[in-house]
């Protein structure tokens, strides 16, 4: 299976997440969709990438003919609990991606560019259990007005009350991702809206301050397509460790990574760096979110 990654700028938390989903997966390719610039910083060719390949794409271009610079114009900025136009074209990017890369696989993995796995979670089919899955990750929303929003804006976008898991919420931070059913979402959104989908989801900023197209996608597979609407609960892999505010324990890895890494020039933290931070810790997490990087 294919993942696809939108990264919003080059990181030196980047390269564990890749070397972390190589580890796990082992996926023949990894698209990351990022601007032009950011892909010449990249430093790639000194990670531990094994028989995996990277794939970068500027994005740009990814909805050519229609650029990025005129889609933010679509864009509307409420008020200062807006998120910014990159946070709501991500999300466009990923679904997008079934449409916008040739010979991508059937299905694909979506994975957020800061979510880096410590314990490894089954995503492919197996004798026991034999669907695609990912893992329910985040235990709830940030805030009450997020829940709403999330709500509201769904059930404008596609006509459907959004539904959650017994325990946590849709918003996994990686999603497995069907041909069919994206398709037939297009369509859906089209019907109702009378435009192309990804203008439908970026014209939603000027109504409502958040949208997710991860609960927005269970929310319509769990109505049209529950048997591929699959996942571990959260009491499987929920004991992560997510800081919104990560510049503490970055500025302590790069500190780590000075001390132990030979060339000063490669300023990337590998995975293995990662793990002696975390297991360091009384309780080691099941995965590690370091937002805002």
């Amino acid at each position: 299976m294919d993942f696809v990654i939108p990264l919003h700028r080059s990181n030196p938390i980047f390269r564990a997440t890749i070397e972390s989903i190589i580890l796990f997966y082992s996926p023949k390719t990894i698209y990351i969709i990022t601007p032009l610039l950011e892909i010449e910083k990249i430093q790639w060719h000194s990670w531990n990438m094994n028989t995996t390949s990277l794939q970068f794409i500027p994005e740009e271009t990814f909805f050519d003919p229609l650029s990025k610079t005129e889609l933010e114009k679509l864009y509307v900025k409420i008020d200062e609990n807006s998120r910014e136009f990159g946070w709501w074209y991500q999300q466009v990017l990923k679904m997008g991606a079934l449409i916008k890369i040739p010979n991508i696989s059937e299905p694909y993995m979506v994975w957020d560019s800061d979510l880096i796995p410590i314990n490894r979670w089954e995503i492919y089919p197996t004798n026991i259990y034999p669907y695609y899955r990912f893992a329910i990750l985040q235990e709830s929303a940030r805030s009450q007005m997020n829940i709403t929003h999330y709500k509201e804006s769904i059930l404008e976008l596609i006509e459907m009350d959004a539904l959650e898991p017994q325990q946590g919420t849709f918003v996994p931070h990686h999603f497995i991702m069907y041909k069919c059913v994206l398709e037939d979402l297009f369509q859906h959104i089209e019907r109702i809206s009378e435009k192309p989908w990804f203008i439908s989801i970026i014209e939603l900023s000027s109504k409502f301050l958040r949208f997710s197209e991860y609960k927005c996608i269970s929310t319509f597979m769990y109505n049209k397509y529950p048997n591929l609407l699959h996942y571990h609960p959260f009491s499987y892999y929920g004991n992560g460790l997510r800081l919104r505010d990560s510049k503490k324990v970055v500025e302590d890895l790069i500190f780590l990574n000075n001390n132990n890494n030979i060339n000063t020039n490669n300023k990337d933290i590998s995975y293995d760096l990662i793990l002696k931070y975390v297991h360091k810790m009384d309780i080691i997490p099941t995965y590690l979110q370091l937002e805002h990087v």
